[in-house]
């Protein structure tokens, strides 16, 4: 009656020898001013922010032409229809199925902010005294998060942020990103040692039965 009771002890030290394992997520920060970001120019320039712009975490005021920030003394033209003023373009690759992420932008005057072809934000085209009136815009209340998980996709992301000049004087835009990408979960059976065991054991008992 003993030789079932070993059986039964070594299998369920198999069970309890599974460790569900899951490999760390990879995480992808970007910042406006990093030079990971690509303009509808093929340029990217830092600005001087002006004195009313709002922050982003760790990243700076750009602009696809130079001398758009505050003293740069360039003035570009009133946009009326078609493509935005400028627009900037932010790829990165996420290796798993399970992602999220965020965007934190602000742009003078505002911005539309697209992510694989769909869009996140429109831009707003309504004044006030300083760049539009609410998100996406340049002060700091204007600066708008946005969640970016219902669209982000395994493999290459595409981000753009088209920015648009509406009144005149100063233009740039400025963004924090990050996104994580996480695997489904595996479980792998560290049960080489036990189940060698429980082999060794049985083969003992099959070995004493008598034939």
């Amino acid at each position: 009656m003993k030789k079932p009771l070993y059986v039964v002890m070594l299998v369920f030290l198999a069970m309890f020898m599974m460790v569900p394992v899951q490999a760390a997520p990879v995480v992808i920060d970007f910042v406006s001013g990093d030079g990971s970001a690509t303009s509808s120019t093929g340029n990217v320039f830092t600005l001087i922010a002006h004195p009313l712009w709002g922050t982003t975490p760790g990243a700076s005021w750009v602009s696809a032409y130079s001398g758009t920030g505050y003293g740069g003394g360039v003035v570009l033209p009133n946009w009326t229809s078609g493509a935005p003023t400028m627009s900037f373009t932010q790829t990165f690759v996420l290796p798993y199925g399970i992602n999220s992420g965020s965007l934190t932008v602000g742009a003078d005057d505002t911005a539309e902010v697209w992510l694989n072809s769909q869009l996140l934000k429109a831009g707003n085209f309504v004044p006030d005294n300083v760049c539009a009136s609410g998100q996406v815009s340049c002060e700091q209340s204007e600066i708008m998060t946005l969640l970016l998980n219902p669209y982000l996709a395994q493999g290459t992301n595409t981000l753009t942020m088209g920015v648009y000049q509406l009144w005149g004087d100063v233009s740039g835009a400025t963004w924090s990103g990050t996104a994580s990408s996480v695997p489904e979960p595996s479980t792998y059976y560290t049960m080489g040692g036990a189940l060698l065991g429980l082999g060794l054991v049985l083969a003992k008992l099959r070995r004493k039965q008598p034939s």
